[in-house]
Parts: structure tokens; sequence; C-alpha cells
């Protein structure tokens, strides 16, 4: 995946069901617009934390609990879909950080308070679903 990282004015990128996929090679890759990555048992967002330019993220199926990460891309007012459905996910506090976006939770361990509290607590009027 090292050529990855030599794709530096890439717009979109699909890399789904590979198992060993190193996320990490995502830095840099600032021009990157629309990413899906399901499938690949990614477990960190870190890596995610600087697609600036990203309107669209697909990492669905992947073994992602923890969303804070993303954070870093909460004031982007442009942010469209995030599809983050059948991960391990139960706590979405984090969203409520979000300017914008649409975030995809099916299949996810969300609690009912946690789902409840972040949509309270968002100030623009976004869609959180979940089953």
């Amino acid at each position: 995946h090292s050529a990855i990282a030599k794709l530096e004015m890439i717009e979109v990128l699909n890399i789904e069901n590979q198992a060993s996929f190193d996320a990490s090679v995502m830095a840099g890759l600032d021009t990157l617009q629309i990413f899906s990555a399901r499938g690949n048992e990614i477990r960190d967002l870190t890596p995610f934390s600087n697609l600036t330019s990203a309107v669209q993220l697909g990492l669905d199926e992947n073994l992602i609990s923890d969303l804070s990460p993303l954070t870093a891309l909460a004031y982007r007012t442009d942010l469209g879909n995030v599809y983050l459905q059948n991960n391990r996910i139960s706590d979405v506090s984090a969203l409520v950080e979000f300017a914008s976006g649409v975030f995809y939770l099916d299949g996810n361990p969300v609690s009912c308070e946690s789902l409840a509290s972040a949509e309270q607590n968002t100030a623009q009027e976004r869609l959180f679903t979940a089953s």
C-alpha cells in the first residue's frame, strides 16, 4: 500500500475488503474527497483525521469503536455522508462536535442514551441513524 502514499493529488479512493490495509498511508492525502474502506478491519480512525477535503467517508464493516479521532474534522461545514455501519461503536458523543455531516450508524451497539444525548446536544439539525 505504499504506492497509495505517492498519490498526492487523488480525489477518490476505494479500498475494500483488504484485511491487511495499513491506514497510516492515509496521512498526506489532503485532496482526497471520497474515500471508502469497507471491510478492512480498521480499528483506529486517527489516520483519517487529516482528510480535510473529504466530503464522503465509507468506513462501514470495520472494527471501529472510538469516534473521537474524527473530531479533528468537526469544524468542516461541507462534510457529507459518513458511513459507519456494522462497526463496534457504542458511544456517539464525539458527534456532538460536528458542524455538518450525516452519520450512518446502523448495526452498531449504540446505546439509546448515547444517541439521544448526541441528538439533543447537537446545534445543527443532522441525521443520526442507528438500528
